[in-house]
């Protein structure tokens, strides 16, 4: 495969990557300084300290409507603090993991359509059989002829576990209900970072287990490319 071409690849997928990691980084900044604000609204406020008496009493007054309005500036963001620390932080983390492993995928795709073009080949990865990540591995294996051992890659066992970890969030609602699942998912789960079950066998993402899951994907590309390199 000529050198140029795969270079143009790899810094299409690297900037991918790139994108969703820079974000990944900034998402939990956002949150913090969204419930920083909301703190500061409350304390400026001022108004969960007035006995609420003295708040009745102020009804049909001429500072009443400004110290309602406080009132219900700060009940507001009373609600935003607790949505954002205990919903909007998991709900944003789970869809980031998906995101990026759905860009993953995309990033191999891409990488066996150009083969495909390059090589004049007729067989395309989606004519073969089974899942889309078994299929790529098919593909590059097995009809493209990549030197790349699959079967020894500890990246490529990683992104297997990613995927299925991918598909109980996506398709189970982020339970895990049945005994067989949940055997292979605590398999895998115990022993990655930043990632864990709640009692109620919910699984829980931080920042560190999709960091390290984009980490994961730029080192198998990395090795993909440079044996890519070696065939030019």
């Amino acid at each position: 495969m000529k050198k140029k071409l795969v270079d143009s690849i790899d810094k299409y997928i690297m900037s991918r990557m790139m994108s969703i990691s820079i974000f990944v980084g900034r998402y939990e900044n956002i949150l913090e300084h969204s419930i920083a604000y909301h703190k500061e609204n409350i304390k400026n406020a001022k108004v969960f300290d007035v006995p609420s008496n003295d708040l009745v009493k102020l009804v049909g007054t001429e500072s009443s409507f400004k110290t309602m309005g406080r009132y219900f500036s700060a009940v507001y963001s009373k609600t935003e603090i607790n949505l954002t620390e205990n919903l909007y932080k998991s709900l944003g983390l789970h869809a980031l993991f998906l995101l990026s492993y759905s860009y993953f995928e995309h990033c191999l795709v891409v990488i066996c359509n150009t083969l495909k073009k390059q090589k004049n080949l007729e067989i395309g990865w989606q004519d073969l059989k089974g899942s889309t990540l078994e299929s790529i591995k098919n593909y590059l294996s097995k009809v493209v002829l990549i030197d790349y051992n699959f079967g020894t890659s500890k990246e490529w066992e990683l992104i297997r576990q990613y995927l299925y970890i991918r598909n109980l969030i996506a398709h189970n609602g982020n339970i895990i209900s049945d005994p067989e699942s949940y055997t292979k998912a605590f398999g895998y789960i115990e022993k990655l970072k930043g990632i864990s079950l709640t009692d109620q066998n919910e699984i829980i993402i931080e920042k560190e287990f999709i960091q390290n899951s984009l980490s994961t994907y730029a080192k198998l590309f990395a090795n993909l490319f440079a044996s890519m390199k070696k065939a030019t």
